[in-house]
């Protein structure tokens, strides 16, 4: 499954995960479409690490909005590895 099936898949099941894309092969067109379906970023390799850092962030804020927006409190997401 590639990430833009499991980004697909994620949004029919309504997920409000934020999805944050990190490959070495994307191009133009991948990137819209990822952006387009609510992505907070496309990252490309190699890219700065404080580009990665800032844009966890970004992602952590929209989920704690979310969470915020939906009544069920902000959250502290965790990181499965």
């Amino acid at each position: 499954m590639s990430g833009l099936e499991l980004q697909a898949k994620l949004k029919d099941e309504q997920s409000r995960i934020p999805i944050i894309f990190i490959t070495a092969h994307g191009d133009g067109e991948m990137r819209m479409q990822a952006m387009c379906e609510g992505a907070v970023e496309f990252l490309t390799k190699p890219f700065d690490e404080e580009v990665l850092l800032d844009t966890v962030r970004a992602a952590t804020l929209k989920l704690t909005c979310l969470c915020v927006s939906c009544n069920t409190g902000p959250t502290q997401p965790t990181l499965e590895r």
